[in-house]
C-alpha cells in the first residue's frame, strides 16, 4: 500500500504526492518476527492499536496463536519499536512532500489523518510530536446517511466517500492567484488554436476533394478509351493492325 499526501491552502489543492510505504509495509515488518503474513496482519489489526500509547507496558510478551492453533511469544518491545521506525519513516517522507509543496509554513490547520493506520489510538498524537504541527483524526460521519454510519465511518473508507461525494466536481478550479492577464491570453490562444485547426481541416478536405476529382477524371478517360478500343477488336478479342 501506499500513503497519499495531499496539500490544500485557500480552498485549492496545492499539492499531491504519494509516498511508497503504508499499513501493509508494518505487517510485513511485524513478519520479521517470525509470523505468517495473516498472523501479522491480524497482529496488526487487533493488537497494536495501543502500540503508541506512553502507558504501554514494553516489558510484556504477547501471546499469538496462529490459524493452525499454533502458538508463539513476542515481546511487545519488539513489536512497539517496529511500529514506530516504520511510522516515523513514512511520517518524514509525507513531511518532506509538505516543504516541497512550499506551503508548509502556511498550514495553520495542521494536518488530518486518515486511513486504517489512524485507527491505532494515540496516533494522532504520535504525528503531532514527530511534526511539531498541529494533528487531528479526520471522519466523514456527517456525510453519511444515518443507517450508513455503523458500517461505513471507518477511517479507511474516508477516500472513498470523498471520491464519491466530489464526483461531479471539476479536476481544475480556477485559482484567485491566477491574473485575469493570463487567462486572456489562453482564451485568445485557444482562439488562433480553433482557426488554425479549421483551416488545417479545410487544407485537408480540399486535398482530399481534388484527389476524388483527379481520380474521377481518370476513370472516365479509361472508360473512354476501353469503349475506343473495343471498336477496333476482331472477333477473337485482339486489337487489329
Amino acid at each position: 500500500t501506499t500513503t497519499s499526501v495531499a496539500v490544500y491552502h485557500n480552498g485549492y489543492l496545492r499539492h499531491i504526492a504519494v509516498v511508497p510505504f503504508g499499513g501493509d509495509h508494518v505487517t510485513h515488518d511485524l513478519m520479521s518476527l517470525g509470523l505468517g503474513f495473516a498472523t501479522a496482519k491480524n497482529v496488526k489489526i487487533n493488537n497494536v492499536r495501543n502500540a503508541l500509547s506512553p502507558d504501554v507496558n514494553i516489558n510484556s510478551v504477547l501471546k499469538i496463536t496462529d490459524k493452525y492453533n499454533n502458538e508463539q511469544m513476542v515481546r511487545t518491545k519488539d513489536i512497539v519499536a517496529l511500529i514506530e521506525a516504520r511510522l516515523s519513516e513514512i511520517i518524514s517522507l509525507c513531511m518532506d512532500e509538505l516543504e516541497r509543496s512550499q506551503y508548509k509554513s502556511d498550514l495553520k490547520a495542521g494536518i488530518v489523518v486518515t486511513g486504517g493506520v489512524s485507527n491505532m489510538e494515540y496516533f494522532d498524537s504520535f504525528v503531532a510530536q514527530q511534526t511539531g504541527m498541529l494533528v487531528r483524526k479526520g471522519s466523514h460521519s456527517s456525510h453519511l446517511a444515518e443507517e450508513s454510519v455503523a458500517n461505513n465511518s471507518k477511517p479507511e473508507f474516508a477516500l472513498l466517500v470523498g471520491l464519491l461525494l466530489n464526483a461531479d466536481a471539476t479536476c481544475v478550479s480556477l485559482s484567485p492567484e491566477q491574473p485575469s492577464e493570463d487567462i486572456e491570453d489562453g482564451i485568445e490562444n485557444e482562439e488562433k488554436t480553433g482557426k488554425e485547426d479549421k483551416i488545417e481541416k479545410n487544407l485537408v478536405s480540399d486535398h482530399k476533394a481534388k484527389r476524388q476529382n483527379s481520380n474521377d477524371k481518370k476513370s472516365v478517360r479509361k472508360g473512354l478509351f476501353d469503349k475506343i478500343g473495343s471498336l477496333f477488336e476482331d472477333k477473337e478479342g485482339t486489337i487489329e493492325d
